[in-house]
């Protein structure tokens, strides 16, 4: 898609939120009980939260929201959804959007958001872990539960829960400059996952759980949606092998710091979640 001219700016009038409303069922195709209402996205924007609209040709094509929450007597934002329209995915407006967020978390006094993401949807973990320089740390199984959503495609909802804290190093230089899409040199740690076939068609066949390097690599499928779609066990495969997988090393003291992409000679790049032991230093 050729380079189009989006604006940015918070959202509170209600005619814009109900655009977010429609947004939300044209991006994950939710079924009208699990849509978030333009009162309840008013109710954030409102008290400490925030929604934060990207705008083409005076149409929304992106938003993010926020709500304020408290963990330890310490006020941090849960950012609950991100949606960008597929013709505009690509454009750098998810990345935006977040920067924004971050701005407006720091004018609010708050140095944290927090937000789960599906951890087989390796595009959605490359703009968090990579691009914004957030960490995951915990693993929750089945979080939503049941969802008639299309982009759940009947699969277990399970989520990784990113950490960004917002003065960090990592964060900071994420404002300043995007990171460069793909990893070079050779890989940074030790593999733990078997897979095979094309990187497009990717079957997870194997894992070991035993590994106790200082970084380990869990690869992770590309075109997760298509694959939930047309090939549901071999969907089912990576939800359940990545869910043991992260539990048994999170529970074990790493955190997934990264998602790199790796080039290939021919064909799609290889990602692979970058595992690290906490307080072993940072990416």
């Amino acid at each position: 898609m050729k380079r189009v001219r989006v604006q940015y700016r918070r959202l509170i009038e209600v005619r814009e939120l109900r655009a977010c409303v429609d947004l939300q069922r044209r991006v994950w195709g939710f079924a009208e009980r699990d849509l978030v209402p333009a009162s309840q996205l008013l109710t954030a924007a409102m008290n400490g939260g925030a929604v934060i609209g990207a705008i083409h040709d005076h149409r929304l094509v992106g938003f993010v929201w926020s709500h304020g929450g408290v963990k330890g007597g310490r006020p941090y934002l849960h950012s609950r959804m991100l949606g960008v329209l597929p013709a505009f995915r690509g454009l750098g407006i998810g990345r935006r959007l977040k920067i924004l967020q971050r701005r407006a978390a720091l004018e609010e006094g708050v140095d944290r958001v927090q937000w789960t993401f599906d951890p087989i949807e390796r595009a959605n973990a490359h703009l968090n872990l990579h691009t914004l320089g957030a960490v995951a740390r915990v693993y929750y199984t089945d979080f939503y539960g049941t969802s008639e959503a299309s982009l759940h495609a009947g699969l277990p909802t399970d989520r990784l829960l990113a950490d960004w804290d917002l003065k960090g190093s990592r964060a900071r230089k994420a404002a300043r400059r995007a990171a460069p899409r793909f990893h070079a040199g050779p890989l940074p740690g030790e593999v733990v996952t078997a897979t095979a076939g094309p990187v497009a068609r990717l079957r997870l066949e194997g894992y070991r759980l035993d590994a106790a390097g200082k970084t380990l690599l869990v690869e992770a499928p590309a075109e997760s949606q298509r694959m939930k779609r047309r090939d549901p066990a071999r969907a089912i495969a990576w939800r359940m092998g990545l869910r043991e997988i992260f539990l048994s090393y999170l529970g074990a003291g790493y955190e997934a710091r990264d998602l790199i992409l790796a080039p290939q000679a021919r064909g799609p790049a290889r990602g692979y979640y970058v595992l690290a032991r906490k307080g072993s230093g940072s990416r």
